[in-house]
């Protein structure tokens, strides 16, 4: 999961079962590149639940 923080312009990534990145995600990172072309848009609230590893 990612998060675009607009105050600081940049991304965080959340993956499933652990806390957020301290470090922002480059803009040009494959992975977050391609959540923006196919992911699915979620809530604050559901990002920060976050999704436990399956």
């Amino acid at each position: 999961m990612f998060r675009w923080d607009h105050r600081q312009g940049q991304v965080f990534v959340k993956f499933y079962g652990q806390s957020e990145s301290v470090e922002p995600v480059p803009q040009d990172s494959r992975l977050y590149n391609e959540a923006l072309r196919f992911g699915e848009e979620i809530t604050r609230e559901a990002y920060e639940a976050g999704k436990p590893r399956e």
